[in-house]
């Protein structure tokens, strides 16, 4: 078989990617559904803490892609664009929204569409958990891309809001 190289392809992979990041992002609230349907509510605090471990492993997977992958994480703008970049790459094309430069060294990443927040209503998922689930997930990612920065959520989509709005600042010196 001949396979043609032009759009066609492009098309394809970009579907294919699609497919399987849908795919990906479900299996969570799948599994959390049915650990909690399984061990009852006197497991539900051991099944959070588990969770939660997954979602920090996952954002610190963000600092290896951007070792392997050379992404600059020098400054907050940086920090942004890396960790947006990243997000959209592992969670797949339904993650949309923008990176915008703040005030001296901040940035803001601005998220209008997310799979998981869409999957929190599909599987009727806590909501507060899956906010939870995103700070953790969010925050391991930055601190994994740059220790000298932090996220901070200043909106979300799981508690209402029409979009997710976070800033991208330097810690605090202790």
């Amino acid at each position: 078989l001949v396979r043609s190289r032009g759009l066609g392809d492009v098309y394809k992979r970009q579907k294919r990617w699609a497919i399987a990041t849908r795919a990906a992002t479900a299996f969570p609230f799948a599994y959390d559904k049915a650990f909690r349907e399984l061990a009852g509510d006197e497991m539900s605090g051991a099944i959070d803490r588990i969770e939660r471990r997954i979602w920090k492993e996952a954002g610190e997977e963000q600092a290896v892609i951007a070792r392997e992958l050379g992404c600059p994480r020098n400054n907050a703008a940086n920090v942004a664009y890396t960790f947006s970049t990243l997000s959209t790459v592992i969670l797949g094309p339904d993650l949309q929204g923008y990176v915008g430069e703040g005030e001296g060294d901040t940035a803001r990443v601005i998220t209008t569409s997310c799979p998981m927040e869409k999957n929190g209503r599909i599987f009727q998922a806590d909501m507060g958990r899956v906010c939870k689930d995103c700070y953790t997930y969010t925050s391991a990612a930055v601190k994994s891309l740059n220790p000298a920065y932090r996220i901070r959520h200043e909106k979300t989509m799981c508690t209402g809001d029409s979009t997710c709005e976070m800033c991208i600042e330097p810690r605090e010196p202790r």
